[in-house]
């Protein structure tokens, strides 16, 4: 609501720009949250508690209540009632605060999907530490928990699928630790349906796999820390080098730990493409478009590789 007004209303927000000027912020624009950007709701709160000291100023002065016609007057009054609750001014303060620290584990986990390299296995964990976090978060009531942790599971059970559960059992680095008993019995069943004529072999591999790797684990063995700690470690490359061992289990493997954990890759592709495939450049045959994405990726590739930083 009080984003939505100065936007609404760009004398208002002018005037109001004018004080954040005199205040020495430089980011004055308030950020909207956007349907399919990443951590704008963070942002949104962020831009609001920057100016927050002067918005409070600025609405709690009777003369701004005042000026206006009927309906600028009612939507004032909203505004200075968010704000002003109970004429408790840090209370609006406070629940910024309260609203930026519950996001912060979700920043997290968007900061971290938006690699084009990480694991489907690493989603599952992610989902599995969120809600530990939520659980020792002590600004949270019981209540608040039960709700938070709830819309968790929620949304996990939305994005969740049997390869997801199958790349976690077969990562090394996880063995399934979080899976409950009778998930564990569903994903092996499904390993062992995808070899139809081979199921003894496959579960005997899958049997010494998870052995194995779990007393790797529970040891803390060199081999185990090493890609405990390997900031190049991932679960295909290891499977691309044990395929020897685990020969029916790597055609598996193969296929869950080559799909993407998130949608990020793909969504800097679209934006890349409309860059290429604008309004001014609209009759592009979709061929030259491919040629002009693939030069885009490669020369940016080539800029990584350099570390130059520039692309030209």
């Amino acid at each position: 609501m009080v984003i939505n007004f100065f936007n609404s209303h760009h004398k208002e927000a002018e005037k109001f720009h004018e004080l954040q000027r005199a205040a020495g912020i430089t980011k004055q624009q308030f950020r909207l949250p956007g349907e399919t950007r990443w951590g704008s709701i963070q942002a949104m709160f962020t831009s609001l508690l920057t100016s927050s000291e002067v918005l409070v100023s600025h609405v709690s002065r009777t003369r701004w209540l005042n000026v206006g016609n009927p309906k600028l007057k009612e939507a004032k009054r909203v505004v200075h009632e968010i704000i002003r609750r109970e004429n408790d001014t840090s209370e609006f303060e406070d629940l910024l605060h309260f609203a930026l620290k519950i996001l912060e584990p979700i920043d997290e986990i968007i900061v971290e999907t938006q690699s084009n390299n990480l694991p489907l296995s690493r989603a599952y964990q992610l989902f599995d530490e969120l809600a530990g976090k939520y659980h020792r978060m002590n600004i949270l009531s019981e209540p608040q928990k039960r709700y938070i942790q709830a819309k968790v599971a929620h949304y996990w059970q939305m994005v969740y699928g049997d390869a997801t559960g199958v790349a976690y059992l077969l990562d090394p680095k996880y063995c399934g630790e979080a899976l409950s008993e009778h998930l564990e019995s569903e994903l092996i069943n499904f390993i062992c349906n995808f070899h139809n004529d081979e199921d003894d072999d496959v579960e005997a591999e899958l049997t010494a796999f998870l052995t194995k790797w779990r007393e790797h684990k529970r040891q803390g063995s060199t081999e185990y820390i090493r890609i405990q700690n390997s900031n190049e470690y991932h679960p295909r490359n290891w499977w691309i080098i044990n395929q020897k061992f685990y020969p029916r289990l790597f055609l598996v493997a193969e296929k869950v730990f080559n799909f993407p954990a998130s949608s990020a890759a793909t969504e800097r592709s679209f934006s890349a493409d409309s860059f290429i495939h604008s309004k001014l450049r609209n009759r592009l045959l979709p061929d030259k478009v491919k040629k002009c994405s693939i030069y885009g990726q490669m020369q940016f590739m080539y800029c990584l590789q350099t570390q130059t930083g520039r692309c030209t």
